[in-house]
């Protein structure tokens, strides 16, 4: 028999064994009837022979398989092919690969759909691009956070020791008004009003009533004078740590 240099199955396998996408043809239970060096080398076979006959379950982890199994299924059942789906490709010793698949019907001469083919391209170097893209987005996205929070920090102190720095000049000058002896002045006074007035004298318990409001005041802003004091004190307190952040102004008071 003469060989024939353009038979068809010839230059099909001659086609198909120089394209770097894995190209294969399976019967109705996804066995491997026909397939390229390109399959080969994406399930890691050892030669085409090795792979033929065979099925995903072979070379894949049982959760791929079952994946792949019920795909091929459901495109004989329907005669509707799947395309451009990107399969995730766990193998039993732990690696990973990724390919973007299409798949479709493969029918007999009586139009009966008899298995499917299909034909895979390798995409791992781009699904591990965009995933470490995509973890560098995260930690932008992280960094960009932490500065705001920062930012928002600083802002908070810079208005915290601006409030402190105006209320502890408020408070000193409450301080020395309540400190200059006023209410003592007003209360000599009244003690001497009232040991010049007689005995019976209609102004005397008016004004020992006056004394006591004025007594009471006294004590009053005493009071308040303490507790103004103690802000002082809580509000040096909160300045100091304000000092100790950067670019925040010290207060003047």
């Amino acid at each position: 028999m003469k060989f024939n240099p353009f038979d068809q199955q010839l230059l099909m396998l001659t086609l198909l064994n120089h394209v770097e996408d894995a190209i294969y043809f399976k019967d109705e239970e996804s066995r491997f009837r026909l397939v390229n060096e390109a399959l080969v080398k994406a399930v890691r076979g050892k030669s085409i022979t090795d792979v033929l006959g065979r099925t995903d379950a072979d070379f894949f982890s049982p959760t791929h398989a079952q994946e792949a199994y019920a795909i091929e299924r459901e495109i004989m059942s329907t005669g509707r092919p799947v395309l451009n789906i990107e399969e995730k490709e766990d193998f039993p010793d732990g690696r990973t690969s990724w390919h973007s698949t299409s798949k479709y019907p493969l029918f007999n001469t009586d139009g009966k759909a008899i298995g499917t083919y299909g034909i895979s391209r390798d995409i791992t170097e781009r699904k591990q691009t965009e995933a470490k893209m995509a973890q560098l987005h995260g930690e932008l996205l992280n960094t960009e956070r932490r500065l705001a929070v920062m930012d928002f920090a600083e802002l908070i102190l810079f208005h915290t020791n601006h409030m402190a720095d105006v209320s502890g000049q408020a408070i000193n000058r409450v301080s020395e008004v309540m400190a200059d002896g006023h209410f003592a002045q007003i209360k000599e006074q009244a003690q001497q009003m009232i040991s010049l007035l007689p005995s019976g004298s209609p102004a005397l318990n008016p004004c020992i009533s006056l004394l006591g409001e004025i007594e009471l005041e006294a004590e009053k802003r005493e009071k308040a004078h303490k507790d103004l004091l103690l802000l002082k004190k809580q509000l040096h307190g909160i300045i100091e740590l304000v000092k100790a952040r950067k670019h925040v102004p010290t207060p003047t008071y």
